[in-house]
């Protein structure tokens, strides 16, 4: 017995091979000798394959095996085909129902494909046919057992997405009321430091009030005592023991040195307090003034004062440049000692400063001192037997930071001092 015109027995093994992932069928027909013929060819193509004889028993296998493709006949005792392709549409949706008939006036290929199969063969059964058949039919089951796994995955992929997207929703919100109650302790701290510099620049005017209040109230009754031990001295001197002379001598000089002292605290105020005023400036003729300031003294001492043939114009405040070169030379007379002979002045162009130097060949400083003489009230250990209030230094170093620069001091080898100040050339 042949089917569409060729022998079962001849068939060929290349015609009847087919390759699918989708492979196990039922094959349903009441004539024996076609369903062993279907049974051959179907498992052939590489499909498993099982049998029943009517709709019954293929329910019953249906109940407990799956089956990806039915193969039913339409014609059969009992429940035929139709049913059985009904009741498969309702129970098992995803299976595939190919019908086969020999009744094709009875059935169209419409009636079939209305009911919910999936194909329509006639009787004789073409093999090539059949094989095309079951070919398509897997294949397309391939595709949407394919489309059924990437659906799946992308809705798992889109929870996932979700789920993330709200946990960082969730990160966002906590971000972002942490940094809303940063932002609230940051802006309370600020209001708080704010608040903490106004009464600090208050508290600073007010010491700054006292402070030039208290030099003024005792820079009068000073003077006054420095005139009335003075004029002790001069009227009624020589009738006085010599007790009381030294007394009144003890009394001028510690008036003079409260008036020093005052006068440096107002300058020590000005020069902290006070912006400079800055122009352009002849260091050359501030010194030549400081110089013949000096001169008697300079000249009674025999110390030797030199300034550079030449000297560069300089931005600066020019009353501050003045007190700092009449400090540096000052310092040098009081200081130099016995030895000192020389006072000599040097200029530096050092890339975006001016330097100016002050050295004597005096008895110099302690390599412990160089900084602390910076300091207020400080003064050097060879500066202790001398008179002086220990500001001086102070105020040149605050003049020179509001000009940009520095005030330090070199000491000599092996003896001397060098006083030094840098001025930046952008002011």
């Amino acid at each position: 017995m042949g089917l569409g015109g060729i022998p079962v027995d001849n068939l060929n093994e290349k015609q009847l091979t087919i390759t699918t992932t989708l492979n196990r069928v039922l094959l349903v027909d009441d004539e024996d000798g076609f369903l062993e013929l279907m049974y051959r060819m179907v498992s052939s193509f590489g499909y498993v394959c099982q049998t029943a004889k009517n709709a019954e028993e293929a329910l019953v296998i249906l109940s407990r095996e799956t089956f990806n493709i039915l193969l039913t006949d339409m014609m059969m005792p009992g429940m035929d085909g139709m049913e059985l392709l009904k009741h498969c549409r309702q129970h098992f949706p995803d299976m595939e129902v190919i019908v086969l008939t020999g009744y094709s006036k009875i059935y169209s290929y419409t009636d079939v494909i209305k009911r919910g199969a999936t194909d329509f063969i006639e009787k004789p059964v073409g093999i090539d046919e059949l094989c095309a058949k079951l070919q398509r039919v897997s294949r397309e089951q391939d595709l949407r057992s394919s489309l059924r796994l990437e659906i799946m995955e992308r809705i798992k992929a889109e929870a996932e997405l979700q789920n993330h997207q709200e946990k960082l929703n969730d990160i966002i919100d906590q971000r972002t009321h942490e940094l809303q109650r940063s932002n609230a302790l940051l802006l309370a701290e600020v209001d708080e430091r704010i608040m903490a510099e106004q009464e600090l620049l208050s508290y600073a005017e007010r010491v700054k009030l006292f402070a030039y209040t208290v030099s003024h109230d005792l820079k009068t009754p000073a003077i006054s005592i420095n005139g009335l031990a003075e004029l002790l001295l001069r009227k009624y001197g020589t009738p006085l023991e010599e007790r009381a002379i030294h007394i009144c001598r003890q009394i001028v000089k510690s008036s003079e040195q409260l008036v020093e002292l005052v006068e440096n605290i107002n300058q020590y105020i000005h020069a902290k307090e006070t912006p400079i005023s800055i122009e352009s400036v002849d260091p050359g003729n501030i010194l030549w003034s400081i110089g013949d300031e000096f001169s008697e003294e300079l000249k009674k001492r025999g110390i030797g004062f030199s300034l550079p043939d030449k000297l560069p114009t300089v931005r600066a405040d020019k009353l501050a440049l003045t007190r700092v070169f009449w400090n540096y030379i000052d310092n040098a007379l009081k200081y130099g000692g016995d030895t000192l002979d020389v006072i000599a002045i040097t200029y530096v162009d050092a890339d975006d400063y001016h330097q100016f130097k002050v050295s004597d060949n005096g008895a110099g400083i302690g390599s412990d001192e160089t900084e602390s003489i910076f300091q207020l009230f400080n003064r050097s250990r060879a500066a202790m037997a001398k008179k002086g209030t220990g500001m001086g230094l102070a105020i040149v170093r605050e003049i020179a930071e509001q000009h940009k620069g520095q005030a330090w001091v070199e000491r000599g080898d092996p003896c001397g001092t060098t006083f030094c100040i840098s001025l930046n050339k952008n002011l």
